[in-house]
């Protein structure tokens, strides 16, 4: 497990130095984010989500959350909150990549009467967004690469599971900046 995650952590600083070396193409950028407050809309593997961002022309934040219902053979209720902090890197004419920290949480949870409360993921995320001209509007993408999971409920009897996943969840959306 530390093996991996060494590796994973020498990974992101080499492209952290990759990123932050030379620029060709985006010397000639026009735009510049000029540090901005949102609301975002997501989809993703949890479903729905709803929340905050902060973006500026090298890193975000972003926080949501998502509440969910669901019955047909089993009853599962949740609600959850996800956050990203990450740097951004311009790629000119409105664009950016960002990369950084992912964590996500359950706070309260139920699947067949047994709580999930507790369940979280840990991971870096690569992401991209596009910022369109003359609007306040952002289209953001991002995907986990590798994704530590910890599920309280993992084998639906009760039981705590540990798990490392490979390109499991990610999302997308849209924003509105002010």
């Amino acid at each position: 497990m530390n093996s991996r995650l060494g590796s994973l952590a020498l990974s992101f600083l080499l492209l952290g130095v990759l990123l932050n070396g030379p620029r060709s193409f985006a010397d000639e950028v026009q735009y510049v984010e000029p540090g901005r407050f949102g609301v975002e809309g997501l989809v993703s593997q949890e479903g729905f989500k709803v929340g905050l961002t902060r973006e500026t022309d090298r890193y975000e934040v972003s926080l949501d959350a998502n509440g969910s219902n669901t019955t047909g053979g089993m009853t599962m209720s949740s609600f959850a909150f996800q956050t990203r902090v990450g740097l951004r890197y311009n790629l000119g004419s409105y664009n950016y990549l960002s990369y950084g920290a992912f964590f996500g949480e359950t706070i309260t949870g139920q699947n067949n009467d047994i709580s999930t409360a507790g369940t979280y993921r840990v991971a870096p995320y690569i992401g991209f967004q596009r910022h369109f001209s003359g609007t306040n509007l952002m289209l953001t993408l991002f995907v986990l690469p590798y994704a530590y999971n910890h599920a309280v409920n993992g084998d639906g009897k009760g039981n705590a599971v540990n798990s490392s996943l490979y390109f499991i969840a990610g999302g997308f959306g849209l924003a509105y900046l002010f």
